[in-house]
């Protein structure tokens, strides 16, 4: 059968019609694709595990410490005597702990280690059944020692460290014991304890006291 040519015509034009239409339709789903998958690269990584607990709004605050502003763990801080849990302390003795450093906080390697640094040693998990959060362990346990001047810079805390005499040259080759060593809390001025109260030591940890010794306590415990 021979198709008119107006026929012909018309169906060719419905035949491009529909290719452009497709053409088309494909373009916006790969534009709409490309959008989406360059909207993901660019979102911010999340943050490290060894966020802070100390926001920068309160570093502004010069009168309150930050346990003024988040909870502790507070069986951490009773004597290893008064507590009763066996399950708890051989989590505790797992972590490196005993009764003397337990007693005086401080004195266990592993409180050499940020959060992260528990997290490399595969003991975070460990911290976690006894009671510790990352922030808390960082700020209360591990005063952020374990930081290098670019977290510090990073996380809002140079504020503080700057207060205590630090900057980035010091801070690599030194650290809290030996501005501690030997050192009264009453020795340092007022935006010297300013600056330890941001790090979360208070008299008995800057001191290096037993806990019986400590004049403060966690503050679901006051």
């Amino acid at each position: 059968m021979i198709i008119p040519a107006r026929i012909f015509a018309i169906l060719f034009i419905l035949q491009v019609t529909s290719a452009s239409v497709k053409l088309r339709k494909r373009n916006e789903e790969k534009n709409t694709n490309d959008a989406e998958l360059s909207s993901a690269q660019n979102v911010p990584r999340a943050a490290p595990i060894l966020t802070p607990s100390i926001n920068e709004r309160y570093l502004k605050e010069e009168t309150q410490a930050p346990s003024a502003y988040f909870g502790c763990n507070g069986r951490r801080w009773q004597l290893w005597e008064d507590i009763d849990d066996d399950k708890y302390k051989r989590r505790a003795e797992k972590m490196g702990y005993n009764k003397t450093t337990w007693n005086i906080p401080g004195t266990a390697d592993i409180e050499d280690n940020s959060w992260w640094g528990l997290v490399k040693i595969d003991m975070d998990v460990v911290a976690g059944k006894i009671g510790w959060e990352s922030d808390v362990w960082d700020c209360y346990v591990n005063h952020y020692e374990d930081y290098t001047w670019d977290e510090i810079e990073e996380w809002g805390l140079k504020k503080a460290f700057k207060r205590l005499g630090f900057d980035r040259e010091k801070w690599a080759n030194a650290s809290f014991a030996t501005l501690r060593d030997g050192s009264k809390w009453d020795d340092l001025s007022e935006k010297e304890q300013w600056a330890a109260d941001q790090i979360c030591y208070v008299r008995g940890s800057w001191e290096v006291k037993a806990l019986n010794e400590w004049e403060w306590k966690c503050p679901e415990d006051v």
